[in-house]
């Protein structure tokens, strides 16, 4: 709803621009708030994910010790 919101305001804008830009900001202020916010969660999302992949890199940088099983037991 708040994609549909800004677009519309946007739109308005564009057809009347004697709108100052103040006034507009002003307007979409909550509404790109909330765009804002959702990009902020992606951003956190992928920031974990990448941590997730750079915690493997330093466990396979370890020198992997290999135990070996005796047969005979």
């Amino acid at each position: 709803m708040a994609s549909f919101f800004l677009v519309w305001i946007l739109f308005q804008w564009e057809l009347d621009e004697s709108i100052r830009l103040h006034v507009l900001l002003l307007l979409l202020y909550r509404e790109l708030l909330h765009v804002l916010l959702d990009v902020k969660q992606i951003v956190d999302l992928f920031l974990s994910f990448v941590e997730s992949f750079s915690w493997l890199d330093r466990e396979f940088d370890k020198p992997m010790i290999f135990f070996r099983v005796s047969e005979y037991g």
